[in-house]
């Protein structure tokens, strides 16, 4: 895999993040951090302080659930699916749903892929705003390719 579809659900912009884009001790040390979460029964600090990340694989070790949270506080939630998930993307598209009732529908992206529904809490956090998406595609990655 060189490239996977990164949707941003508030807003449906999709672009496609490519693996060289992203440094590798970056994913190696995001994929260490997603392995400690998973380990630690789902949540771990992350290196940002007050950050914790939560990590529920979905279905198979190429599907996952992750959230970012500040002071227990959920800021973003990630979906990552190697390969087309219906049900994972289902669970995105209700939860964006409760949050924008509205919004228009959504056809899952072609796996691999990522989708991110940054969260009310989010839009005052400007200093996470700042690594969130990079954030992101690092998850992607360090699950997408666990090495």
């Amino acid at each position: 895999m060189t490239y996977l579809n990164h949707l941003t659900l508030n807003t449906g912009d999709l672009r496609r993040s490519w693996l060289h884009e992203v440094d590798d001790a970056a994913i190696e040390h995001t994929r260490e951090l997603v392995a400690d979460a998973v380990a630690g029964g789902g949540d771990t600090d992350m290196p940002v302080p007050g950050y914790r990340l939560h990590v529920e694989p979905f279905g198979s070790r190429r599907a996952a659930l992750c959230t970012v949270s500040r002071d227990d506080v959920p800021l973003v939630t990630i979906a990552v699916a190697a390969r087309p998930s219906r049900a994972l993307w289902g669970q995105m598209i209700a939860l964006r749903h409760r949050i924008d009732p509205d919004a228009p529908a959504l056809d899952e992206p072609p796996a691999p892929w990522c989708a991110a529904l940054l969260l009310p809490a989010a839009v005052t956090d400007h200093g996470a705003m700042a690594w969130l998406g990079d954030f992101e595609r690092c998850a992607a990655w360090a699950w997408i390719d666990p090495k």
